[in-house]
């Protein structure tokens, strides 16, 4: 059912399709060239790294796209940059040609063209979901593909409909967990308009198709003592309250969508606001506000990652798309300051991240600044072999020791899977299963520590009968030393850490 209200056409010319594929083609040729040039953020690397041996699930994440990864690096037999995230580029496509379908639905062809242009100007959507080697990508995918396929069930209550909205959820959370909000969205939309449909057996059909295609990740669980679960649901755990915090994240999460996009998004979603008059407004409203909410206030009491909140701020787009349509004939100087700032925006955040992440742009304008640069992190440790193998160090029967997971997977990554990474800390993640250390007991290692790290020594220490420091190793960046890694010998490794398998 479309908006009646809304003042542009539904039609479909060549001028627009044309336009639509221009807009989307030019994203993923933007998304292929980053692709090949920046390096490997510590998660893709981790994650293409505990990827190479494949589980029902994984300790971090459910396993859709550890399985993509997977599958695409075994077809093409090589773990470069741009073979890794080429998956997450596809559905990149796939995910922008769903929501302008979406939006479209609701309220017309020219809506869902500026709901795309809202899409790819938004930093994490635009990059970071559809290009990146990360859960999101297939989550969003997954979600876009289910609410366009509820409401076709809503519509007519085909089978067909019914079946392919469960296997996309069922898909979702076999992503991420966080996709149980654009769920949670969809009931609390059928209970606000039409509760009588969960009197038919079609609705109950699609939920036992999304558990289904989850079973996997729940068999896993089970055999882990429920690690993963545990894992995720103790990050929302009360750590004392944090209102400076949640501002900071509400801030984060405007930037990663765009200020501007933020903003409208934030007016439409009250504008919408109101079932009786604008059903397709209420439709994208439920969409969104559950993850809102929910992130807004652990926000207060939890230590959060800001891209979370983006699963809920994804269904606000077609609202600002209806804006932008709606403006195009009304307001057009305001939708010229959007779009013109949102570029704006937009260019120079991807600008300067990656000028920074490729060469160290302010490497040498800014003193220290390498040493505390986050962007440091898309840097892949290429040298690390070459430096280990020129030194000697690499006999037979090493094992690599690191104290962090990040580092396991940057290691990893960089050693290519030749040579087993064990991680010796607290919590190592997915690598306390693969490759837990009392399968390893009495080796020689080589302990790897970046320099920032300051007690790694003294953390080290308690692993070995011995522990002779080698040297240093430095990885560059546009000529400079961006990290420093130690490197110390340790023989017989004689203790382990907790198990990666019990409870945070």
């Amino acid at each position: 059912m479309k908006d009646q209200t809304a003042p542009f056409s539904d039609g479909k010319t060549d001028g627009q399709w044309f336009s639509l594929w221009l807009l989307i083609g030019f994203a993923v040729a933007v998304r292929l060239v980053l692709a090949m040039s920046l390096g490997l953020s510590v998660d893709e690397s981790y994650s293409t790294a505990v990827s190479r041996e494949w589980s029902l699930s994984y300790y971090d994440h459910p396993p859709l796209h550890l399985w993509l990864i997977h599958a695409c690096v075994r077809l093409f037999g090589t773990e470069a940059m741009w073979v890794v995230r080429l998956p997450f580029i596809v559905l990149g496509v796939a995910s922008s040609y769903l929501l302008y379908q979406l939006a479209r639905r609701s309220f017309g062809a020219q809506a869902a063209w500026w709901t795309l242009v809202a899409f790819s100007v938004a930093p994490f959507f635009s990059m970071g979901s559809s290009s990146w080697a990360l859960p999101d990508g297939p989550m969003i995918f997954c979600a876009l593909l289910m609410t366009l396929f509820f409401r076709r069930a809503l519509d007519d209550d085909r089978f067909y409909h019914w079946s392919v909205c469960g296997l996309a959820a069922g898909a979702g959370l076999l992503s991420k967990y966080l996709m149980v909000f654009p769920l949670l969205g969809c009931l609390v939309f059928l209970l606000s308009t039409a509760p009588r449909r969960l009197r038919s057996w079609r609705p109950w059909w699609a939920l036992l198709c999304a558990l289904v295609v989850f079973s996997p990740v729940l068999i896993w669980n089970e055999q882990h003592q429920w690690a993963s679960f545990a894992f995720q649901g103790g990050r929302a755990r009360f750590s004392g309250w944090h209102v400076g915090q949640a501002l900071a994240l509400f801030l984060a999460g405007a930037l990663y969508l765009g200020p501007f996009n933020a903003y409208l998004a934030v007016r439409q979603l009250r504008h919408s606001s109101k079932p009786a008059s604008d059903r397709e407004g209420w439709w994208f409203v439920c969409l969104s506000l559950p993850a809102l909410l929910v992130f807004t206030g652990l926000g207060l009491t939890a230590h959060l990652l800001p891209h979370w909140v983006l699963i809920g701020w994804l269904f606000a787009l077609p609202l600002v798309g209806r804006w932008a349509a709606q403006s195009a004939l009304q307001t057009p100087a305001a939708l010229a300051t959007w779009l013109k700032g949102s570029v704006l925006v937009f260019t120079v955040l991807i600008g300067l991240a990656v000028s920074d992440a490729v060469w160290g742009l302010y490497d040498g304008v800014l003193p220290h600044f390498p040493q505390n640069d986050p962007l440091t992190e898309e840097l892949n440790w290429a040298e690390l072999p070459g430096a280990l193998q020129a030194q000697g160090l690499l006999q037979p029967n090493t094992v690599l020791v690191v104290q962090s997971f990040v580092d396991a997977g940057k290691v990893d990554y960089a050693m290519g899977g030749a040579w087993p990474v064990l991680c010796l800390c607290d919590d190592p993640h997915h690598y306390g299963i693969v490759r837990p250390p009392s399968h390893y007991l009495g080796a020689r290692a080589l302990v790897i520590a970046n320099a920032r790290r300051q007690d790694w020594w003294i953390r080290a220490m308690p692993y070995f009968s011995s522990l002779t420091q080698a040297q240093t190793i430095d990885i560059h960046r546009g000529g400079r030393v961006a990290i420093r890694l130690n490197v110390a010998v340790g023989d017989a490794l004689r203790a382990t850490p907790q198990a990666a398998v019990s409870l945070p």
